[in-house]
């Protein structure tokens, strides 16, 4: 966000959504509603566009992250070596509470050819958020 709106851009809608400072971020993965308070804050602050591409590029970020740091490379090497859909179900099962993070991952270990869309959006008004997985077959 402090990439494409500044940093006191940033700065104000992470406090006035989660309560946290820039300067004083959480070491450790987060209550799913804070994260959803932000997203909608985001949402009500950029709109729908410039916020669903904002929050695209952080899901990637977050993937990358997530692929560096805690899916375990063994689990890794498994997913990218099973069939497809074997190994969209054990991402999916692993990833069922973060769902909004993993489209870059499907797209890394399950096949480069999938497709990730959001149908549904709670920043929105949706009732949850649902992605439609296409291309896996």
């Amino acid at each position: 966000m402090r990439d494409h709106h500044g940093e006191s851009v940033a700065a104000r809608l992470l406090v006035s959504s989660t309560g946290y400072a820039l300067g004083a971020l959480p070491g450790a993965m987060v209550d799913e509603r804070e994260a959803q308070a932000f997203v909608r804050a985001v949402m009500r602050e950029l709109g729908e566009q410039p916020g669903t591409r904002l929050l695209h590029e952080a899901g990637g970020r977050t993937a990358d992250y997530l692929m560096a740091h805690r899916i375990p490379r063994p689990a890794q090497w498994l997913m990218r070596w099973l069939p497809r859909r074997a190994g969209l179900r054990l991402l999916l099962e692993a990833m069922r509470a973060n769902a909004w993070t993993f489209a870059r991952l499907i797209r890394t270990l399950v096949t480069p050819h999938a497709t990730v869309r959001e149908v549904e959006c709670q920043a929105l008004g949706g009732r949850c958020c649902r992605f439609e997985v296409t291309g896996i077959s």
